[in-house]
């Protein structure tokens, strides 16, 4: 009789492999630059072929930047359980706890922050991801300003941008004081102008 494999195996078999390209990559792009770095260097470090690394990824791009989608649909999960009576830009701003705590508690994260805040490549990258974000953020921002998703409405789009900016630019300065200032301090500093 042949065993079958269950896609909840092959879902954390797939993240295990993708944490481990990730993690040798990490290492060669604080220790030698992520431009210096090439795909051939990861595959060394990770210990697989070119071949195994596409088929985890597309490019070095999207090795570095690829969870901003995943954590993109998490804020959009945690505002959409946030009260109705809860201020918006508050909402917003509590939407991102969990994903605080979790980078908190990772060892690599501010080392990753600081890669990609040193990266012009990365920045711009990551900037581009704001599209996205808005088909995330932008169904629920809409729903609790009372207002229509919509090209004639710029008030969903310009909060969304205002909150990439603000996650940007507290990203940015943990990444170079994450000894002496935790995330969520410089989140809530960042977010300030807005209301909170």
């Amino acid at each position: 009789m042949e065993h079958q494999i269950s896609p909840g195996v092959r879902t954390v078999a797939r993240n295990a492999v993708r944490a481990h390209i990730a993690d040798a990559a990490l290492g060669l792009f604080i220790s030698d630059g992520y431009e210096a770095t090439t795909i051939d260097d990861v595959c060394a470090a990770a210990g697989i072929s070119r071949s195994t690394f596409f088929r985890y990824f597309h490019s070095k791009d999207e090795l570095m930047l690829g969870h901003i989608e995943r954590f993109g649909q998490r804020i959009a999960d945690a505002l959409a359980a946030q009260g109705d009576d809860e201020p918006l830009w508050q909402a917003i701003r509590r939407a991102f706890d969990g994903l605080i705590d979790e980078y908190a508690a990772s060892p690599g994260a501010a080392a990753l922050a600081r890669v990609v805040s040193q990266t012009p490549a990365l920045r711009v990258a990551e900037a581009g991801k704001s599209d996205l974000w808005l088909g995330l953020l932008g169904p629920e921002i809409a729903r609790r300003l009372g207002v229509a998703l919509s090209i004639d409405e710029p008030r969903p789009a310009a909060i969304v941008a205002a909150t990439i900016g603000a996650v940007a630019a507290a990203m940015s300065s943990w990444a170079d004081a994450a000894e002496t200032r935790s995330l969520e301090d410089l989140l809530d500093i960042a977010m300030s102008p807005f209301g909170l």
